[in-house]
């Protein structure tokens, strides 16, 4: 098994121990530090078995290194913000004024804090804290502008989500800069990817089970200190986890979802058996709220991102058709049936790129993915791409309208009964359909014109083709 990764800072490997990315193996290490913290601390004030704190403290060494060696900045300030929530918990057990609480977390905090502090110094670690206020940090801005995009899809697909697996395909599809080659499958943030996937709901829920597990585990637990330092361990534990959620998409990884799951089983059992059922309610109704709350929350934030906007503006409707408006409108309507084979993946970002790249007005264009029917009252003018000639040659509405065959990649139906305005094809012939398709044209007396290109929405492509047309 290879430690390292693909992913390096200063010519220096991050290490990932065999998961896809260091932050996925920083996320591991952090949930599984606060049971070494709990358990350090039980058999040191409660057991007094200083040999095996010894183990403890060498098992949480190790693994504090280990969690510098993945150079994530999300996670070690996690685990040092849940180093310092964890001691002022553990606090509670035998100090009940507040003041005395804080100097006990900080006097159990700070040799976790050296040892962090010298690994990152001694490993150059800390100067990719230094790159975001320096220099700018290429992996903080791309995350920013996954995240307006995320918020934006967000407000377009609010119930329902895109589909789960397909967050960061149609992100790249309709909102990502066409410019940008950069490739995501999801959002990297957990919170926002569940938003964008399965809608608000599936948000609500998610962070409805974190707040719920995190506040039964803060309910006095009637003086035993086995389940004390357990509910401390498991409310810290995801503490880290929902904190290295918004940095890495970690509902992907199995063995965090697992060890998430495991967490808050645990807690549901020891806490809930010595709370009331008001207790619980009012707990549940506390998460409910706050649940509820961020869903809320992140629906205006993409209702504010979706005005900024430039020229450009991509929305979809209930058919799943995307409606690209103009803020300047004029001229020519478009309906644009796409196909992947011809455009390439994503289907949707050559076009964007096309619009951004042509000099003409247009009042409206409508779009159409793959696999999303053309209703009735589409406008005049509609493009027909490679399969989608196929699958809509034989409706009866389209007979009445000026339509583009583009690059057409199977061989057309002697049954089909339109008649094009004009027939478009490569001059590659990469399919070998072409001489059909002449033949074709010919019998109805349909204007065949032959393209010096298979892909006619990238760049000025598209506007040659706007040219011939108009």
């Amino acid at each position: 098994m290879d430690f390292t990764s693909t992913f390096f800072v200063d010519g220096i490997a991050r290490f990932s121990y065999g998961w896809i990315n260091p932050n996925r193996a920083a996320a591991v290490i952090g949930t599984v530090l606060p049971f070494l913290w709990s358990g350090s601390w039980f058999y040191h004030h409660c057991k007094k078995l200083d040999k095996i704190i010894i183990v403890f403290w060498a098992l949480e060494c190790i693994l504090l290194v280990l969690l510098v060696a993945t150079f994530s900045r999300g996670a070690i300030v996690a685990v040092l913000t849940g180093a310092l929530w964890h001691a002022y918990l553990i606090s509670r057990f035998n100090s009940p004024n507040f003041g005395h609480r804080i100097l006990s977390a900080l006097n159990e905090i700070w040799p976790r804090v050296l040892l962090i502090g010298c690994v990152l110094f001694a490993s150059n670690v800390w100067r990719r804290f230094f790159e975001i206020i320096a220099t700018g940090d290429a992996s903080v801005s791309n995350r920013i502008t996954v995240w307006s995009g995320a918020l934006r899809m967000i407000f377009e697909k609010p119930l329902r989500g895109w589909g789960i697996g397909q967050s960061g395909y149609e992100y790249m599809n309709w909102f990502q800069d066409p410019l940008t080659d950069e490739g995501y499958k999801t959002m990297i943030n957990s919170f926002l990817t569940i938003a964008v996937e399965c809608g608000i709901g599936g948000l609500i829920v998610i962070i409805f089970i974190l707040c719920t597990t995190i506040f039964l585990c803060l309910k006095p637990t009637n003086g035993s200190p086995v389940k004390f330092v357990h509910l401390s361990a498991c409310a810290v534990s995801v503490y880290i986890f929902a904190c290295c959620s918004f940095f890495s998409t970690l509902i992907r990884v199995p063995t965090v979802v697992w060890i998430l799951i495991l967490v808050c089983m645990v807690s549901l059992i020891l806490a809930v058996s010595s709370l009331s059922a008001f207790e619980i309610l009012k707990i549940t109704s506390k998460s409910l709220i706050v649940s509820v709350v961020s869903g809320m929350f992140l629906f205006v934030l993409g209702w504010i991102y979706q005005g900024l906007d430039e020229n450009i503006t991509a929305k979809y409707n209930k058919n799943g058709i995307v409606l690209f408006q103009w803020n300047e409108v004029a001229g020519l309507r478009l309906c644009i049936l796409t196909d992947s084979k011809v455009l390439g993946q994503p289907p949707g970002k050559p076009i964007r790129h096309a619009l951004e790249e042509a000099e003409i007005k247009l009042s409206g264009l409508e779009v159409l993915p793959p696999g999303v029917g053309i209703p009735v009252d589409r406008p005049d003018v509609v493009y027909l791409l490679g399969t989608r000639i196929e699958e809509f040659a034989r409706r009866p509405f389209l007979v009445d309208r000026e339509i583009y065959f583009v690059c057409p990649n199977k061989e057309p139906s002697r049954n089909w009964d339109i008649s094009p305005t004009a027939i478009f094809l490569p001059q590659i012939d990469d399919y070998g359909v072409n001489h059909s398709w002449k033949l074709w044209a010919n019998e109805r007396n349909c204007k065949v014109v032959v393209i010096p290109f298979s892909r006619p929405f990238l760049g000025y492509r598209f506007q040659e083709l706007l040219n011939v047309l108009m």
